[in-house]
């Protein structure tokens, strides 16, 4: 329905929803809202929805972290080291093998599923959520809910220096642990890269989809129109939901490693932000403005678009340059004659304006 609210309290009623069916049903309320997150995670609309809720998720993430360390006793540490060792081991260990397991299930490389098993080694939010509450319920005891719980705050702790470090990692590992020739190497390159971001499948954004997917360029669609992304999903493009105006739906399109951006419609305030948001994210980034008019198009040209193509201009000279052609100039010819109006038309601006 092209609403930001009524989006984002539909999210909310998703989560809460589920929460309170999961409490009916006589279950924890935070596994329900595990699902419906679950759920929604795996949507066209994760990306638009993790921009609506982070400065929520930001707020309640530190309250829940607060709330599982008022539980924790530091002193455990001190009176049963051993035991929270052991719960580490169990927790990190015992996990990277499970996720290296799955990883060759799958068919993955030995590498890759080393690279997977340390970046998945730690515990989670979920994790914490079911020691604590097993242990404040009575279901472990305390004895044991306690190192447990400290084994699994430490891991995820360490997890920013597993993650960082996991080639260096690897390379410490003996040879036999990965196939004789499967040594190990750099990162693997992004899916997105060198690509083209298409702001919008309106009018005009669908035909430099549909010229870009005949080309075999490589692009991805930003569009938030719920109609207009199905209608592209379900004709085969390449197309993200969400607001190209947000930062986070843009680095989800992979911006920073574009290597163009095409911004299709022409909401003059949104455009300006979003302007900015690309030449922050990806200064070295060509970006190609549609506009309807002349109107405000030095304002864009200085916010940072490469080329603003008006599209009066644009359909006119079209027709002109056919015309021309038709009446018996030449390719040549008629372009001399277009370039020259062209700039007649907008002296100003003649460098950043397109035909």
């Amino acid at each position: 329905m092209g609403s930001e609210e009524l989006f984002l309290l539909c999210v909310l009623l998703i989560a809460l929803g589920t929460a309170a069916a999961a409490s009916l049903a006589g279950l924890s309320a935070p596994i329900g809202a595990f699902l419906a997150g679950m759920a929604i995670g795996e949507s066209d609309f994760r990306h638009q929805v993790e921009a609506e809720l982070r400065s929520l998720r930001d707020v309640l993430l530190g309250l829940f972290f607060i709330t599982i360390g008022m539980q924790v006793n530091p002193s455990v540490l001190i009176e049963h080291p051993l035991a929270v060792f052991a719960w580490l081991l169990v927790f990190t260990l015992g996990k990277a093998a499970i996720t290296m397991l799955v990883g060759r299930m799958m068919g993955w490389s030995r590498e890759i599923s080393l690279r997977v098993a340390i970046v998945l080694a730690h515990g989670g939010e979920f994790g914490l959520l079911l020691l604590s509450t097993a242990t404040l319920s009575g279901l472990i005891d305390r004895q044991i809910g306690q190192p447990a719980l400290l084994a699994l705050i430490i891991s995820m702790a360490l997890a920013p220096v597993l993650i960082r470090n996991k080639t260096h990692l690897l390379q410490m590992l003996p040879s036999w642990v990965l196939r004789p020739g499967e040594a190990t190497r750099a990162e693997p390159p992004p899916t997105l890269k060198d690509h083209v971001v298409i702001c919008g499948y309106g009018r005009v954004g669908r035909l430099v989809v549909l010229a870009a997917d005949a080309a075999n360029l490589p692009y991805l669609c930003i569009e938030n129109n719920g109609r207009r992304f199905a209608e592209a999903k379900d004709a085969g493009y390449c197309v993200l939901f969400g607001d190209a105006s947000r930062p986070e739906i843009l680095r989800a399109a992979s911006i920073e490693r574009a290597r163009l951006a095409v911004v299709t419609f022409d909401r003059r305030p949104h455009v300006g932000g979003l302007l900015a948001s690309i030449r922050q994210q990806n200064p070295a980034a060509a970006i190609l403005v549609s506009a309807d008019d002349a109107r405000g198009t030095e304002e864009l040209a200085k916010a940072g678009a490469t080329a603003v193509f008006q599209e009066d201009l644009a359909a006119g000279l079209a027709l002109a340059d056919q015309t021309l052609l038709l009446a018996g100039f030449t390719q040549d010819e008629a372009a001399d004659v277009i370039r020259r109006l062209r700039a007649e038309l907008n002296p100003k601006l003649e460098a950043v304006v397109g035909i």
